[in-house]
């Protein structure tokens, strides 16, 4: 009797492994990356309700104009870490617009325009714009999570174009092609000429409000890109060494916006000294403007 509750047992044993091994194979067979990305992006990409999506994401016949990205794959990682560096770029090179104010005491008028550095960051921010415009592009083509089907932190991945543009334009469209638009050029080439008064405070002010208004954008724009990155990969850098660069390089460039702003306030100050010094004795204007 207890040989024959023995072999019961076993045998049960062999049966219960036997209807278990096959699906633990099977779901060893499942790539751990889509597995991870489910859990990070909240769409459940393994379950075969969601396969024919995964045939979108896969199709190489689709034109690009209607082709999908799906927002866990290593294409829109890849290009989030280049957007941020050029996002990063981007915010070194708009504070050199404050240095375009240049005094010159041989010279009238007094404060003119540092032509060289004008057509150098003119070109090298018009470089940048293009990965904003880029940037633009890709979202209208990158896959979201339908918050309505959330269920316990997964959910359905939405792959029809039409939602994804209206939602877009919905979102985050605007802020995007505000920060995308030439500000600066258009002030430096267009807006500043334009200007007849001759108040150069008037000047400087509309100058300096402009440029720090999308600066301002551009930096809030980096907050959710690396929410975006980290959620996707962990991190933002791949080392510790490009995390602790990253961080440095955000003080930099605080520092770098406190240093162009102060020059800026020193060329009017400068300015406003020599012309109320001017009105006095004209022959001391040179002098109080004497850098």
């Amino acid at each position: 009797m207890f040989g024959s509750r023995v072999q019961d047992e076993v045998e049960m044993q062999r049966r219960t492994n036997n209807r278990i091994f096959p699906d633990e194979r099977q779901n060893q067979s499942k790539s751990l990356y889509q597995a991870a990305r489910a859990d990070r992006f909240g769409a459940n990409r393994i379950d075969a309700k969601n396969a024919e999506k995964l045939k979108v994401f896969n199709e190489v016949n689709i034109p690009w104009h209607r082709r999908i990205l799906d927002p866990g794959s290593n294409v829109v990682l890849t290009w989030n870490r280049v957007y941020l560096v050029a996002c990063l770029f981007a915010l070194f090179i708009d504070p050199f617009f404050y240095y375009l104010p240049l005094v010159r005491k041989e010279e009238s008028p007094c404060v003119a325009k540092d032509q060289r550095l004008s057509v150098t960051i003119t070109v090298l921010r018009s470089l940048a714009d293009l990965f904003y415009m880029m940037n633009i592009a890709i979202k209208f083509h990158t896959a979201y999570v339908d918050p309505k089907s959330r269920v316990l932190g997964k959910g359905e991945l939405v792959v029809d174009i039409k939602k994804i543009q209206q939602r877009y334009v919905r979102t985050d469209f605007f802020i995007d092609l505000l920060a995308a638009v030439p500000i600066p050029q258009v002030t430096v080439w267009l807006i500043m000429p334009a200007i007849k008064s001759s108040d150069y405070n008037i000047r400087n002010t509309t100058f300096a409000l402009i440029i720090l208004i999308q600066y301002i954008m551009r930096m809030y724009l980096i907050v959710p890109l690396s929410n975006q990155i980290i959620k996707a990969a962990g991190v933002v850098a791949k080392s510790a060494w490009g995390g602790a660069a990253y961080n440095l390089l955000l003080y930099m460039l605080a520092s770098h916006v406190t240093g162009a702003i102060y020059y800026l306030l020193s060329i009017e100050d400068r300015l406003h000294v020599g012309i109320s010094s001017a009105a006095l004795n004209p022959g001391i204007l040179l002098a109080a403007l004497d850098l």
